[in-house]
């Protein structure tokens, strides 16, 4: 198998988790919408309290952000799979997606705030919400490095281009 050959399959493999994890951003986010509007008497009165409508609205919005970071993502999969991994293209599209992990972080820090403010704060949500914007501060930061990373390998492969 040849070089080319392996950079498809792996742009394939990759292409394919990017799908896999946006069916379950869209299940776990989805089903907390539709677990908040559907449940009717199947949940304790506790569960209800979690669910409140800040969360819904959190999940809508990580839907969309999370769908944003994944097409980002198949841009630099698509990258990938031609052989140019170490371009401007995926520098770019991996920052995009660092921003869109701090955009991810900062929706769970308005909505701690949010519940502070109206009184609804919670154990259970603070420690919800501190994950979710651990998540997305971990991410930005993985995202931000490969960029970098990917932007300093472009720049030393023009001028080992040039200098040959």
């Amino acid at each position: 198998m040849d070089k080319a050959e392996k950079q498809k399959n792996l742009s394939k493999a990759l292409k394919l988790l990017d799908f896999v994890v946006a069916v379950f951003v869209i299940a776990f986010f989805g089903g907390i919408i539709i677990v908040k509007y559907n449940h009717e008497g199947l949940l304790s009165a506790d569960f209800d309290t979690l669910l409140d409508t800040s969360l819904v609205v959190a999940s809508g919005i990580s839907i969309i952000v999370c769908m944003a970071i994944l097409f980002f993502f198949l841009g630099v999969c698509h990258e990938i799979g031609i052989d140019n991994s170490f371009s401007l293209e995926n520098a770019s599209g991996l920052h995009k997606m660092a921003m869109l992990g701090g955009a991810y972080s900062m929706i769970y820090l308005i909505r701690e705030i949010f519940q502070l403010v109206s009184g609804t704060h919670g154990v259970i949500t603070l420690g919800y919400n501190v994950i979710m914007i651990f998540i997305g501060i971990a991410f930005l930061g993985v995202a931000e490095c490969l960029s970098r990373l990917v932007k300093n390998a472009h720049e030393i492969k023009l001028e080992n281009d040039l200098t040959i």
